[in-house]
């Protein structure tokens, strides 16, 4: 099983993971993150889009995820991403607070702005796994909603240890 690099476990002991609220937050010390990035922590995000058919029911199609961005609820400031893949998680390099996922920009709309609950927080030194996110969108009733949140943590933890290797190193 790999391990996380930074977490300074004695042998045998498995890497901690903490539950805040319904994020997953993996606690490594601050080494995983660049000596120019203090009070700030890492966070693994998918977001995708369906949409939906007049009764409210995902209709199979995905829209293409150009960009989404997170905004910190404290200073109002907002951070966009690069669309995560089937393969890998989003990673973001966040000052620590509390985020809301603030907008999504996709293939078949005008941006969703969301920006309610359930919001997560960074805590700084540290990697919070917030999961799989999806959003409903019905052109023919003109509305969207958040279908799930903080879903498929797991895999995304696998994920990342395949595509940002640095962060964990193998037992």
């Amino acid at each position: 099983m790999p391990k996380c690099r930074m977490c300074a476990e004695p042998a045998g002991r498995p890497l901690h993971v903490r539950t805040l609220g319904l994020a997953m937050l993996l606690a490594l010390p601050a080494s995983v993150l660049p000596a120019e990035a203090p009070g700030k922590g890492i966070v693994l995000i998918d977001v995708d889009v369906s949409q939906l058919n007049n009764r409210g029911d995902p209709t199979g199609y995905a829209a293409v995820v150009l960009e989404f961005r997170v905004k910190n609820l404290e200073t109002g400031k907002k951070y966009a991403s690069a669309p995560s893949s089937e393969r890998y998680p989003a990673l973001l390099r966040l000052p620590a607070g509390n985020y809301c996922v603030d907008s999504v920009s996709f293939s078949f709309s005008e941006p969703l702005h969301y920006c309610k609950e359930p919001f997560f927080s960074v805590r700084a030194g540290g990697v919070s796994n917030v999961g799989h996110w999806r959003f409903g969108v019905s052109h023919d009733a003109g509305t969207y909603r958040l279908m799930s949140a903080f879903e498929d943590q797991e895999r995304l933890t696998q994920q990342a240890i395949e595509h940002y290797p640095d962060l964990f190193e193998r037992e």
